[in-house]
């Protein structure tokens, strides 16, 4: 299967319902590839714009709830939902596999095409208030710990 035939539906929590306005051409025959980290309502959309032949692969459970869907529609549409947890996955990987992943993956953040938001740094002897950030509700990027050299040795 070529990458450019691909449409995929990438769902995060509270947009479930302006899935029909975002994706109004896909919707209408439904997503060949979706793929969901939060479940509970916004992994039951996932499930709901599969069209057929459908795939879902859920590899997060952010929202702590159960998906809901019809068995039936998901059989007669020919779908298919299935779980990915990456330590399992690298268990199954050979050490070249890794490698290559690894030097593709450090190619990827150096020319920019991968990147993540960094938040609030705090240093290591701070690692208490850098916890307490990270479990805040609503905090942007990720909260990191520097590691600093030691002053006088």
């Amino acid at each position: 299967m070529k990458p450019e035939s691909w449409k995929w539906l990438f769902t995060w929590e509270g947009r479930v319902q302006r899935l029909p306005y975002l994706f109004a051409g896909t919707i209408l025959t439904g997503v060949k590839y979706a793929i969901d980290c939060v479940g509970g309502a916004t992994g039951s959309g996932a499930v709901k714009a599969l069209g057929s032949d459908g795939r879902l692969v859920l590899y997060g459970t952010l929202a702590n709830e159960p998906i809901s869907f019809e068995s039936r529609a998901l059989m007669m549409g020919n779908q298919s939902i299935e779980g990915f947890w990456l330590s399992n996955w690298v268990k199954q990987q050979g050490v070249l596999t890794m490698l290559r992943l690894f030097r593709s993956i450090t190619r990827h953040l150096q020319d920019g095409t991968l990147t993540t938001e960094i938040g609030k740094k705090f240093p290591l002897d701070d690692i208490k208030a850098a916890v307490q950030e990270a479990a805040q509700p609503g905090h942007r990027g990720k909260v990191l710990l520097r590691i600093e050299a030691s002053r006088g040795t």
